[in-house]
């Protein structure tokens, strides 16, 4: 593998740009095949390091289009788009610097391929299919050109009530510290550190039924604000899974 520059930074503009030109230089009929990889992985990338261990959902050929990918579930991130050139007697895809387009922000998976068989995580598309999963990663990326949004309308949420002894119980139980992550907030803030800790329900409060119901200390986890939001933005991630994803990363 060979040690490369970081990537530079462009703008969405420029990546729409250099991923509709690396399109036009595919085969005719050439497949769109999704290559996964995980964030370490994704880093090394990034940083311009020799890569390893990206796999290809499929078989490439030369003049095929690989969609990089990292994680899973509604939590699967495009981010790059590249041109095969050669494939190796073992199956390895090679690629050059010149037609490898890095995403950066990652697109959502979900935004890009919603409207090819519900945006499942699917191994190689080719066709008017091809193309319009094309077509949809170069609106995206266009679209993070203009962030001009209306906000700020007031909302009326129907919002059921936690007890806030069990809030401070769990607090006192765990000392103030992730229990996905390990991040020791009391020791590094204090008391004033479990403002950064949530308490979460295993099982979530509107899968319980209505009304009142009673919660004991085996359904709540004490996590911080990143964990929570984590967990909260993939039904699929189990504590275990997100333990797993932080002891990776060190």
């Amino acid at each position: 593998m060979t040690i490369r520059a970081a990537r530079v930074a462009r703008t969405p503009d420029q990546q729409a740009t250099e991923v509709e030109r690396v399109i036009a230089l595919s085969r005719r009929d050439a497949s769109l095949i999704r290559c996964d990889g995980t964030h370490v992985e994704l880093r090394e990338y990034r940083d311009g390091q020799s890569e390893s261990g990206w796999r290809c959902a499929s078989l490439p050929e030369p003049g095929d289009l690989l969609l990089s990918t990292i994680g899973s579930g509604k939590a699967r991130m495009i981010i790059s788009l590249c041109l095969v050139e050669n494939v190796t007697a073992e199956g390895t895809a090679l690629w050059n610097w010149a037609t490898d387009v890095s995403i950066l922000p990652a697109l959502s998976w979900n935004a890009v391929v919603s409207d090819h068989e519900s945006g499942r995580a699917w191994s190689a598309v080719s066709g008017r299919d091809k193309e319009r999963v094309q077509e949809s990663l170069v609106s995206e990326l266009r679209a993070q050109s203009d962030l001009s949004v209306e906000e700020g309308q007031r909302q009326i949420r129907n919002c059921r009530n936690r007890s806030r002894l069990n809030r401070q119980k769990m607090l006192d139980r765990s000392d103030g510290r992730c229990q996905a992550c390990g991040l020791d907030l009391r020791e590094l803030f204090g008391a004033r550190g479990d403002r950064g800790l949530d308490v979460h329900h295993v099982v979530p409060l509107c899968k319980r039924g209505d009304g009142v119901v009673r919660t004991r200390m085996a359904d709540l986890i004490v996590l911080c604000a990143v964990c929570h939001r984590l967990l909260h933005a993939d039904p699929d991630l189990s504590l275990d899974r997100l333990k797993a994803g932080w002891r990776s990363s060190l």
